[in-house]
């Protein structure tokens, strides 16, 4: 069994692959997840190229200095993922006995991190905790998106995910696949401005009527609320332009580009937050109506018919990591920063990390309200693409959500 989606992610400007749409789906993906994936083949691909992007894209935010180390330290993984390719694909797995997680090779997804580092350490956290001989396959991926239509044609099973990205999907299926077992983090998303950027004492969307906001992708959690916020605030933003323009772009070229001044400001999550406030960038205090969810777990109905046992084991040992995390945060943050070193396969920056991490609360805890508010601001928007308002009622399935 090959577990990666048979589509790629986003993947670094003049490396990307254009890859037409699947039959029977349009540009806009309104029946993602109706087929399943494209065969072993593919999906390896796609596993073998968008990894080393996604490391290349975290190495990227802890300063790693130029493109050809960049390009270097992809080989390495580009290597054991071609070897895994040649080896495993098409090998079949017993889903009683295989988890497989996607996540992002972020600090927002520090639960996986740490507990890859773990393992890696010999300390494994799952191990103990699941049903014996189950094995956990850690997948990485570089957007949202992606991992979504990942989870619908059957590639992974669970995943660490933005809620926009989750409930995109879960709208775009009309409600029957997508559904959130768990939180894992909210907070370390800011908007950040240029120093000399001159804002209002308490500052307002106005302050940024003809600027330019670099967003991480366009419809991301943090390009929602950048919207949201700024046409709340009364200005006209659409799609391509507006009052203010918002320039979707990958999180390394929006600390490039801000750092160049050719943009005003960005919001976007950790740790490239800290990376722009490392530039001079000023973070701008911004008045949300809800707490700021950053990440949750996903999953889709076909895992909770075949793999309720294991799905549950999972989602009572990561509630229990991420309270030894809160409990030992040294602890938590020496295994993540070890963790991201290990993944990216360069030394990171101590400082920028643990700067990161105490920007986040890690919880299992999120707020239906919180939620339903947030499905409000994407709706009002525009950013779902129904005449009606989406009902959230099938995409709570676990307990840990606060009603």
């Amino acid at each position: 069994m090959c577990a990666t989606s048979g589509t790629l992610g986003e993947i670094p400007r003049g490396n990307r692959l254009q890859f037409q749409p699947r039959e029977g789906a349009d540009k806009s993906g309104k029946e993602l997840g109706t087929q399943k994936g494209t065969g072993p083949f593919f999906t390896c691909i796609h596993f073998v190229l968008a990894w080393p992007d996604a490391v290349a894209s975290v190495a990227t935010a802890m300063n790693m200095k130029t493109r050809s180390t960049l390009l270097l330290s992809r080989l390495p993984a580009l290597a054991l993922l071609l070897a895994v390719f040649l080896a495993g694909c098409g090998k079949k797995e017993d889903p009683a006995k295989v988890l497989r997680v996607g996540f992002f090779p972020n600090i927002t997804h520090a639960q996986a991190i740490i507990a890859q580092q773990m393992e890696a350490e010999g300390k494994s956290w799952y191990a103990p905790r699941m049903p014996a001989g189950v094995t956990l396959r850690w997948l990485p991926f570089n957007a949202g998106p992606t991992a979504m239509e990942s989870l619908l044609i059957e590639s992974i099973d669970v995943s660490y995910v933005g809620p926009n990205p989750a409930l995109n999907a879960y709208v775009r299926r009309g409600g029957k696949d997508i559904r959130q077992l768990t939180g894992s983090a909210t907070g370390g998303s800011a908007l950040v401005a240029q120093p000399e950027l001159a804002l209002s004492p308490v500052p307002q969307a106005a302050d940024f009527k003809g600027k330019k906001i670099g967003t991480p992708q366009y419809g991301n959690t943090q390009d929602v609320a950048c919207r949201v916020w700024l046409v709340k605030g009364g200005l006209k933003v659409h799609k391509t332009g507006g009052e203010a323009a918002i320039v979707p772009m990958q999180n390394p070229e929006l600390v490039q580009l801000f750092g160049q001044k050719d943009i005003d400001a960005a919001w976007t999550v950790e740790p490239w937050v800290s990376r722009l406030v490392a530039k001079g960038g000023k973070i701008v205090p911004v008045k949300r109506d809800f707490p700021d969810i950053t990440t949750l777990i996903a999953t889709c109905e076909r895992t909770l018919q075949t793999q309720p046992v294991l799905v549950r084991a999972f989602v009572k040992a990561h509630g229990e990591l991420t309270d030894w995390m809160n409990k030992n945060p040294d602890a938590a943050l020496g295994y993540l920063h070890r963790g991201l070193e290990r993944l990216t396969g360069t030394k990171l920056d101590a400082k920028l990390v643990a700067s990161a991490f105490k920007n986040i609360t890690f919880t299992t805890k999120v707020d239906r309200a919180s939620m339903r508010a947030f499905v409000d601001d994407a709706f009002s928007i525009g950013m779902f693409e129904t005449k009606e308002k989406p009902d959230l009622v099938n995409f709570f399935h676990e307990e840990n959500t606060e009603k």
